[in-house]
């Protein structure tokens, strides 16, 4: 009956025989063992209705004999962890499963059915084959074929079900019919499998694949566990079957390859794509394997299809291209879908799988099994499914059927029916014309086509206008008193602009200005900048913006490129001779042109003023944009375009929001740079009789300061990037202010940003979109009509095209091009037709000649409300390892995550020649640290991205940085590696050369990498300027804000120029100082600070001696005005700083000596104390007695020691760095740089910003810090006359270098403040002095250099008191040590420009001084010093931190009362461990108010909370 293997006669084993597993049996597996828990989609059910007597017993035997005679169905499936690989074992018998039931109706059958395929088989017990008879009544029964698909294939269940006929026969007649042939075994298969050239198959694979990209339809990505499927059957008619198979039959091709082919072509017009890949099951019974087509097994295989689709193509080509491309395949379709995916080097390519079921069925066999068994087969119905989440099985029948088998965690019903609708369609078309070229095969219902193309295109609004002057014209005559622009303190009413702009027009036409010319603007963003815009567009010509801080070369090209007739200008922003040219300058600040500009008649212009008339077509604006060639290029936009948009926008933004406002002009807000057709935006609203407020540039970029100008113009519209926007709300407060409608533009929207304007109450927000090209916005989405991003409507004027690559319509939620036509165009690019004529292409659905369309380049689709929502940029796809990658689809998934809150993906090549994806995250505060978080972002993107969409490195970052624009700046994203080492790169320029010694030098390493962050290798605030002064004094332009914004070498090279050294004043520091903040603070103290003093103790050089160190001080005493002060007071008790001009200091006076030879270091050390003491008791500011030095003299061979000593008044923290460096150059005799900033010229500075409107706006935010109750942290509150420097104690606590080195991974500040604010309450509860709630208010101090608020100030080289103290309140929260950290880190960073303004505002200002003073005061104050040492080279002993004693020490009058009742000095020692670099935190505190115990254990608490927070885990 059968035959079997060798050696399987009996030998007492129950095992036949040890099998592998085919290709596709080794994937069911996976996919079967993946839940154990859920329903196996791959059992398979078959229900067999048979007529006539039949006998149950008999049919049980014959199914025996079935078995019996197949190995393969009496397999167990085994996949112990212990095995290399899976096997099935055949058992030489197994009972088979057998099961007789009565079903009284069709529901009871049903249930039986369904039950049947729910339950599970256990693969390691067979038979997988279960057998169920259901007697139906009568002579009718329902057999029930119940398999796992891993023992059979579909081919097999008719050769299963007739020879099961064919043994039932022979045991109702035995002997009556001939007996079976032998069964060929399954194993004979897997042999031939074993045999094949595998190596040959893989190169056949890794051609046909090479490059291939997924190809992804599902709206919504599969769950991993399988679920049981939804069918929607789509069934031809008679007629067009019989179409489809004779243009099979006329082609040449087989109707499996016209399948196959249509539905390429549909899935490429789905997904926008002419590379589409599929998977299909093949039958993989090889020709050559005699009697395979009636073996019984799992034989097919699923293999991936790929395709190009190109829409040139006729359909007829196509399909015969497709049947040789598949047919060369055919002899390598053995190979497993998993190997063959690994061979060609890929992950998953579809998710849509197409089965072709055309199984030949031998119906004259069959008919005669039924003869012989006496029964007849009334049907067969099969069903099964497959993990996909859409699968198309073709039923090869009379009537064509595709039956759509759809996962319904991923497709819904409808979705799949339009699927099926649009097959259809391809189906007619092609059948009607297979000669058409695909472009032409439309899979759009007629309807459908109309209904896109009709809500693309808005309404066309009457414009009243022809050109903007006649918009402003008309306006000035409506309010002529109503003020038009403010900046700063200039204000014009709309008919001062009129007038003025009037007589420069007038102006601009004598020096040739007209229609169809062009003037250059290079102004500073003022009134006269908008004067000036509108002037151009009166005289009739375009006017082209121009930024003066653009490189001269830049400007130069374009004045060459756009040849205007006259460049319009100030004293200060004119460009040299060498970047104008022959271009003529009309400078506005010139006496002359003032002159000519007063002589000017102040009326209209009409046509008759004009060289010829203004038309709206003429060109009203000419701004450039980049270009992908490097080169930027001009957009002309014409009047009409412009009026266009004012139109538009006045109906849907202006006119609402003066209504909602009772009718009266908005304050609007204009922070756009002119150069940037963006700028519109706000100038329209303005054109409508709205305020325009411009902002300031150097508040644009400055989320704090931009907040504060919002709140102190009670601005109530204003347009921003994201990125910008995204950094304002950050801040968190009530960052609206008193804003009532917000434009976000110029950029995509992140989800979580979209999340929040929405659900800002009160607050209407617009997603404003649209390219220069098309004149500032084209669409338009109110928020709150999409709860995820969308660009939305077509503005009116303008119409919205989404299209595929052949300009036909894509169906609702296809991603295509998004196209724009209307109103809105621009002329073109200036002096570029062949570049105008690619970009703006005829409108093939317009009726009007020579209309045009503007490819965008953008990706977008229709949503099902009528929105447009923009997915990404067609030039954004990047390749790795021959991919094609949209960055923005691996966003959207890291956006998916709890985790992040904004993402960005960019292309790196950090490595030449080795690039990689890299994803930028700004984590929620719930994240864990940094290299947790990017673990758990690379299992999520891995979970549902192809492997090579799998970022390389995730790289957390606080915020986005930005460019001029406000856009987000990709090329200053740190990189991935962030710690120098041996895989650190080099500079590779001379720029990034010279900043990489800088940055070794201040950081005391031998070399870094251009990538290695200044703070991931230890620097911080105090060690940037230490940086930014040696940049500075190399003729390099940084400022501290730049390290902290691009803290590489790498970024610092792309911002850093050269340095512009202003003419030195010699005695710009001479002379009277009105008293900082700091200085007003200690003067206060009524006079008890004589002896207030810092000092440091400074390594001497070998050779030395007393002349060389006078020299070194005098230098110092000559360069630093400080050091020659005196504090003195008026007749009315007020106190100055004044300092005496060069030469009045003597070194002589100020240095002592004393004889060290005979002792060793560390003996001198000890002597420190007191000499401190003895120094500090000389100094007295009365009498200019501000700086001591003692010098240990240790003889000529050996180092000495300096210790040195200067008074409060003049030194900080930062300034001991600039001493040490000035005396270190005066000793080598290296030249030292021209002096910055002096002290004077900042404290005057100070005294003008600290009444300056947006210092004052600040009242609130300090208001709301302090204004609570604060009960007494110690036994009493601080009493000044009892609580004085004479009764403080100390307390030191010392942090090793292991939980240091974890330290100084983060920002140090903030972990030491988190721990602090998490200690307190704790230490509160302990002494029984708890707090109403647990934040903590502290008085923290900061470096106070806040250069910009001097407009070019340099103070990196200046000495002096700046340090600058203000309140912050900080509360961690209950959560998990990120996010406790993360949120101190967000309310340190909400403090406007790092808390300078408290002090100003508490001591400079008369009318906020009495507010803040009468508010509770913080109790305990923090000063983190930073890390006093480093950058310091051990070898050179010119003065340079000494190592027996600390890197700092401060003394005080005894007398002088303590100022807080507990103070924390933190500093990171680098050479008081060998280990490594140990944090040091002293508490003071008055002895009155605290035990030394109590103290501790504050140290204690804080130590704690700091190894909760370095280590993560709970106390």
């Amino acid at each position: 009956m059968s035959t079997e293997p060798a050696g399987a006669a009996d030998d007492g084993s129950l095992v036949e025989d040890v099998l592998p597993l085919s290709p596709l049996q080794q994937g069911l597996l996976f996919h079967a063992l993946f839940d154990e828990g859920a329903q196996d989609v791959y059992t398979m059910q078959s229900l067999v209705e048979i007529e006539g007597p039949l006998r149950p017993e008999l049919l049980r035997t014959a199914a025996e004999e079935l078995f019996a005679r197949h190995a393969n169905l009496r397999s167990a499936f085994l996949h112990e962890d212990d095995m290399d690989e899976p096997v099935q074992v055949v058992l030489k018998q197994v009972p088979v499963n057998w099961r007789e039931a009565d079903a009284a109706d069709e529901a009871e059958v049903e249930r039986l059915v369904t039950a049947d395929a729910a339950a599970r088989f256990e693969l390691t017990d067979p038979p997988l084959l279960r057998l169920t008879l259901v007697d139906r009544g009568g002579d009718r029964r329902l057999l029930v074929l119940t398999n796992h698909h891993l023992l059979l294939d579909g081919w097999s269940v008719p050769l299963l079900v007739r020879e099961l006929l064919q043994l039932y026969a022979a045991q109702l007649a035995p002997g009556r019919s001939a007996p079976l042939p032998a069964v060929r075994p399954y194993r004979d298969f897997l042999a031939w499998l074993a045999s094949r050239d595998r190596e040959a198959s893989g190169r056949a694979w890794r051609q046909a694949l090479a490059g291939a990209a997924p190809t992804l339809l599902a709206p919504a990505a599969a769950g991993l566990v399988p679920v049981p499927p939804e069918l929607h059957t789509l069934r031809l008619s008679e007629e067009l079957t019989a179409g489809v198979r004779r243009t099979a039959r006329d082609l040449g091709v087989t109707v499996n390859t016209v399948v196959q082919g249509l539905w390429a072509l549909l899935l490429a017009r789905l997904t926008g794509r002419d590379d589409v890949v599929f998977g299909a099951t093949v039958a993989g019974r090889p020709a050559e394997l005699a009697g395979v087509e009636s073996m019984i097994g799992l034989f097919i295989n699923t293999v991936p299809v790929r395709l190009s689709v190109p829409l040139g193509e006729p359909a007829a080509a196509f399909l015969r291209r497709v049947q040789d491309e598949q047919s060369r395949l055919m002899d390598h379709q053995y190979l497993g879908l998993t190997e063959i995916q690994r061979l060609a080097g890929t992950g998953d390519l579809f998710d849509t799988l197409l089965v072709f079921e055309n199984y030949p069925i031998d119906q004259d066999a069959v008919a005669r099994a039924e003869a012989e068994a006496g029964l007849r087969i009334l049907d067969v119905k099969g069903s099964g499914a497959t993990h996909y989440p859409l699968t198309l099985a073709v039923l090869a029948e009379q009537r064509l059927g595709v039956v759509f088998e759809f996962r319904p965690d991923c497709y819904d019903r409808a979705t799949v029916e339009r699927l099926a609708g649009r097959f259809e369609r391809l189906v007619r078309a092609v059948v009607a014309a297979p000669a058409t070229p695909l472009a032409a095969l439309d899979v759009l219902a007629p309807e459908e086509r109309a209904a896109l193309l009709a809500r693309g295109a808005a309404q066309r609004l009457p414009v009243p206008y022809a050109t903007m002057p006649d918009v402003l014209q008309a306006q000035a005559a409506r309010t002529p008193d109503a003020v038009a622009v403010v900046g700063g303190e200039h204000r014009l009413t709309f008919a001062e602009l009129n007038t003025n702009a009037n007589r420069l027009a007038r102006v601009l036409v004598e020096s040739g200005a007209g229609p169809e010319r062009i003037v250059a603007l290079a102004l500073p963003p003022t009134p006269d900048t908008i004067t000036a815009l509108l002037a151009v567009q009166k005289a009739g010509a375009a006017y082209l913006p121009l930024d003066p801080a653009w490189p001269g070369e830049r400007i130069a090209g374009m004045l060459a490129d756009a040849r205007p007739v006259v460049l319009v200008a100030t004293t200060g922003t004119a460009p040299g001779p060498d970047t104008l040219g022959d271009v003529p300058a009309l400078l506005l600040d010139d006496p002359g042109t003032r002159r000519r500009l007063a002589d000017a008649d102040g009326a209209d212009l009409t046509d008759a003023d004009r060289m010829a008339p203004l038309l709206p077509e003429h060109p009203a604006y000419v701004i450039y944009t980049s270009g992908s060639t490097g080169r930027p290029k001009a957009v002309v936009v014409p009047q009409r375009a412009i009026v266009n948009l004012f139109a538009a926008h006045h109906a849907a933004l202006h006119t609402p929001a003066s209504q909602a406002a009772g009718g009266r002009p908005l304050r609007v807000g204009h922070a756009w740079p002119t150069a940037f057709d963006a700028s519109w935006q706000p100038m329209l609203w303005m054109f409508a009789g709205h305020e325009l407020h411009l902002v300031p540039e150097e508040i644009r970029r400055d989320p704090d300061a931009l907040r504060g100008f919002l709140a102190e113009h009670r601005i109530e519209f204003i347009e921003l990037s994201p990125s910008l926007l995204a950094e304002v709300v950050a801040r968190g407060g009530d960052w609206r202010a008193g804003l009532k409608v917000l434009g976000v533009g110029g950029e995509a929207v992140p989800p979580d940003l979209w999340r929040t304007l929405r659900e800002t109450d009160g607050l209407a927000a617009h997603n404003l979109y649209g390219p220069t090209e098309c004149t500032v916005d084209s669409a338009d989405c109110d928020l709150a009509l999409s709860d995820r991003p969308a660009i939305g409507r077509p503005v009116a004027g303008a119409t919205l095209y989404i299209l595929d690559g052949h300009l036909n319509p894509v169906p609702t939620g296809v991603d295509g091009e998004l196209y724009i036509a209307g109103e809105g165009l621009a002329r073109g690019y200036l002096g570029r037709p062949a570049t105008t004529a690619s970009r703006f292409v005829a409108d093939p659905f317009s009726g009007r000649p020579g209309a045009r369309m503007y490819r965008t380049g953008d990706i977008a689709r229709w949503t099902e409300d009528g929105l447009v929502e923009c997915l990404g940029r067609i030039d954004d796809q990047v390749k790795i390892r021959g991919y094609r990658i949209e960055p923005g689809e691996i966003e959207a998934v890291l956006l998916d995550h709890e985790l992040v809150e904004r993402a960005a993906v960019v292309l790196r090549e950090d490595t030449p020649g080795v690039r990689r994806l890299v994803a930028y995250v700004v984590t929620s505060p719930a994240a864990p640290p940094a290299e947790e978080t990017a673990e758990l972002l690379r299992r999520a993107a891995a979970a549902v991205l192809p492997d090579y969409m799998v970022p390389s490195a995730f790289v957390p970052v606080d915020a986005f940085p930005l460019t001029l624009n406000g856009k987000l700046d990709t090329t200053a994203l740190p990189a991935p590696s962030r710690t120098a080492g041996p895989a650190a790169q080099p500079p590779r320029t001379a720029a990034e050369e010279r900043l990489a010694a800088l940055f070794a030098q201040a950081l005391g390493l031998g070399s870094v990498g251009v990538h290695d962050s200044f703070f991931a290798l230890g620097g911080d605030s105090i060690v940037s300027m230490r940086l930014v002064g040696r940049a500075r004094a190399a003729g390099l332009a940084l400022s501290p804000r730049d390290v902290f914004e691009q803290p590489t070498v790498a970024g610092l090279a792309e911002v850093v120029g050269t340095a512009r050294r202003r003419e030195a004043d010699p005695d710009a520091g001479v002379g009277d100082i009105p008293l900082t903040p700091m200085l007003a603070r200690l003067a206060g103290q009524g006079g008890l600070f004589r002896t207030l003093s810092q000092a440091r103790f400074l390594r001497t050089p070998p050779g030395m001696d007393l002349d060389g160190l006078h020299r070194s001080v005098q230098t110092v005493l000559d360069r630093h005005d400080l050091l020659r002060s005196t504090l003195t007071r008026d007749g009315d008790g007020a106190w100055h700083l004044r300092t005496a001009p060069v030469g009045t200091a003597r070194a002589a006076d100020c240095v002592r000596r004393t004889d060290a030879a005979r002792l060793d270091h560390a003996t001198i050390g000890t002597l420190v104390p007191g000499a401190f003491e003895d120094l500090a008791a000389e100094l007295d500011p009365a009498a200019g007695r501000v700086a001591r030095f003692l010098w240990f003299d240790t003889g000529p061979d050996r180092e000495g020691r300096l210790l040195a000593v200067l008074h409060h008044l003049v030194t900080d923290a930062a300034s001991w760095g600039v001493l040490a460096a000035d005396l270190a150059a005066a000793w080598h005799g290296t030249q030292l740089p021209p002096p910055g900033t002096t002290f004077r010229e900042w404290a005057r500075a100070l005294r003008a910003e600290a009444v300056s409107d947006r210092r004052t706006a600040e009242l609130s935010y300090w208001t709301a810090v302090s204004d609570r109750p604060e009960p007494d942290l110690g036994a009493g509150p601080l009493d000044p006359a009892r609580d004085t420097h004479a009764t403080v104690r100390h307390h030191w606590t010392t942090l090793g270098p292991d939980l240091t080195a974890l330290l100084t991974a983060h920002p140090v500040p903030d972990v030491l403040l988190t721990a602090l604010a998490l200690a307190v309450p704790a230490w509160r509860r302990e002494l029984g002095r708890p707090a109403p709630d647990d934040s903590v208010l502290i008085a923290l101090e900061g470096h106070g250099r806040e250069e910009h608020l001097l407009p070019g100030a340099d103070l990196s080289g200046t000495l002096g008191l700046f340090t600058s103290v203000f309140p912050v309140r900080l509360d961690p929260g209950d959560a998990a040590p990120a996010q406790q950290l993360r949120r101190v880190r967000d309310q340190l960073a909400a403090l406007p420009d790092q808390g300078i303004g408290h002090g100003l505002l508490r001591h400079l200002n008369p009318d906020t001084a009495a507010v803040l003073a009468r508010l509770p005061q913080p109790q305990i104050a923090v000063n983190y010093l930073g890390r006093m040492t480093l950058g310091e080279q051990p070898e050179d002993a010119a003065f340079t931190s000494a190592p027996e004693t600390g890197a700092m020490g401060a003394w005080a009058d005894p007398g002088a009362p303590a100022l807080y009742p507990l103070v924390v000095d933190a500093l990171i020692d680098d050479g008081k461990d060998p280990g490594g670099p140990v944090l040091t935190a002293c508490w003071h505190w008055p002895e009155r108010l605290f035990t030394q115990a109590e103290t501790e254990g504050l140290g204690e608490l804080w130590t704690a909370s700091l190894e909760r927070l370095l280590k993560g885990g709970h106390q």
